[in-house]
């Protein structure tokens, strides 16, 4: 029987497990964290090979409704990245902390970067209800959810 563990990526938790874990997950967390390289770093160190890394994000095409903030500033485009605060009514949390908005490939190329392959995608429709109190928030996928893989190392020769 499998057992499970839950590790703080928080004050270096995942430093401490290299190479230990089978699976890694952020749950609306990779806006939030400034260098996206150290934690694809981590992520990966902690991983043993063929080890899962599944997240789930704020879509970074998303581009907001009427009081809902989108994946980036109101007076930016999707291509501006960087720290910013909301301030859409209904986006109480980025207006209080902020987010740091990110192009997909910026999250891609950096998980890439750390051995971690893109293995699974999925854009889910928002809920029907969430749409209809949000006009035109569903116009565009709102979330994305992906899973990678750690590469395995090469075999010697």
């Amino acid at each position: 029987m499998a057992s499970l563990r839950t590790v703080r990526l928080l004050s270096g938790g995942l430093r401490s497990r290299r190479g230990h874990l089978d699976a890694v997950t952020c749950n609306f967390g990779l806006s939030d964290i400034d260098n996206l390289d150290a934690a694809a770093a981590a992520v990966s160190g902690a991983l043993k090979p063929a080890g899962r890394f599944v997240f789930a994000i704020l879509h970074p095409c998303f581009s907001g409704a009427a009081d809902v903030a989108s994946s980036w500033p109101a007076t930016g485009s999707y291509y501006d990245e960087g720290l910013w605060t909301a301030d859409a009514a209904l986006s109480p949390l980025r207006r209080q902390v902020g987010s740091n908005h990110r192009m997909l490939s910026t999250y891609l190329n950096a998980f890439r970067r750390h051995d971690l392959w893109l293995d699974h995608v999925r854009e889910p429709a928002p809920a029907a209800q969430w749409s209809q109190q949000r006009p035109r928030a569903g116009r565009t996928p709102v979330y994305l959810a992906a899973r990678c893989l750690k590469s395995a190392p090469a075999p010697a020769d």
